[in-house]
């Protein structure tokens, strides 16, 4: 079947308001009919079908901004550069999967390249997942046989916690913080809007949301201070040799 093509045509000036009075910036208003496509039996497409006016009362139109930081800051570059953006990624990954021994593991596989070293941190957070599903039993156990209210209500906030975790890991959490990333910078979505995308199929917060907002912005000033050294430290070598 022939795709058939979208026409989009500008209305013509009408009485405004519902009077019947002529309002003459209708000229130089954005309104425009959207067209489809009708097919007769051989699924061949041989008519435009268009908005009426009476159709116009059940139509909007929808705008939305690129990322604006909060003090009116521009999209920052690392986020539209494919390259820094999978090193923002990589470096909260392998922060995330070993914490204290960040710096032992990538001197020791200091060769391998920034797919391998995202998969070892992926099987790291992934062989969590056992000892949070425990805790979390265990912590649902406690919630049912608890009487006192108060601890029902700290108990609950902390097994919403743990159970978003784990479902984080067991999606994939370069995963998501890509989608994250992208949806917040890219598409212009704010921290609620990424929360619900997300939360489709994970247990996401706003606030979450903001918090990896902010570590990816941390982890970018990071590699780009470690670039800018490395490029000072060649120049410097060049011209003493």
């Amino acid at each position: 079947m022939a795709a058939a093509s979208v026409v989009v045509t500008h209305l013509p000036a009408h009485p405004a308001h519902f009077t019947s009075s002529f309002d003459p910036w209708n000229f130089f208003k954005p309104y425009v009919a959207l067209g489809g496509a009708a097919f007769d039996a051989d699924g061949e497409a041989h008519a435009n079908i268009l908005l009426t006016f009476q159709d116009r009362k059940r139509c909007q139109m929808q705008s939305r901004a690129l990322y604006r930081g909060r003090h009116g800051k521009e999209i920052p570059a690392w986020a539209l550069n494919d390259c820094t953006l999978r090193q923002v990624v990589l470096d909260l990954a392998e922060r995330r999967a070993f914490c204290g021994r960040l710096l032992a593991h990538r001197q020791k596989h200091a060769q391998a390249t920034e797919t391998e070293r995202l998969h070892m941190a992926q099987q790291a957070l992934s062989a969590r997942i056992p000892n949070l599903l425990v805790i979390i039993d265990r912590l649902c156990h406690e919630f049912v046989n608890s009487k006192d209210a108060e601890r029902r209500a700290t108990l609950a906030e902390t097994i919403r916690a743990y159970d978003s975790s784990a479902c984080v890991l067991q999606r994939g959490y370069a995963g998501m913080l890509t989608m994250l990333l992208h949806l917040y910078f890219r598409c212009g979505h704010n921290a609620c809007d990424v929360a619900r995308t997300l939360s489709e199929h994970t247990p996401v917060t706003a606030t979450w949301v903001r918090q990896q907002v902010h570590r990816a912005t941390l982890a970018a000033a990071r590699i780009e201070q470690k670039n800018a050294a490395r490029i000072a430290r060649a120049a410097s070598d060049a011209l003493g040799g």
